[in-house]
């Protein structure tokens, strides 16, 4: 019995975007300074869920949905400043 594997694709929703550094730089401004902090440490610092959740007082699960929140709102800053989007 040979079972067939399918790879799942998950959605990333940063391949729609191509931006300027300084487009960069004015949503990241636009983003409260906590969720900076928070996407800065993980992104940029690589600090584990479980740094972070040291940092912040509060649980890794709890970081966890806080980085989702936070790549959420970046993600609207984003669209709703039109930034990023090649014009149809």
């Amino acid at each position: 019995n040979s079972v067939l594997h399918r790879s799942k694709r998950r959605y990333n929703p940063m391949k729609e975007f191509i931006f300027s550094m300084d487009e960069f730089g004015r949503a990241w401004m636009a983003l409260p300074e906590e969720t900076r902090s928070l996407l800065a440490g993980k992104y940029l610092l690589g600090l584990s869920d479980a740094e972070l959740a040291e940092q912040y007082g509060c649980r890794p699960d709890s970081i966890r949905m806080k980085l989702t929140r936070a790549r959420r709102q970046a993600l609207k800053i984003l669209r709703e400043g039109g930034i990023g989007f090649e014009p149809a």
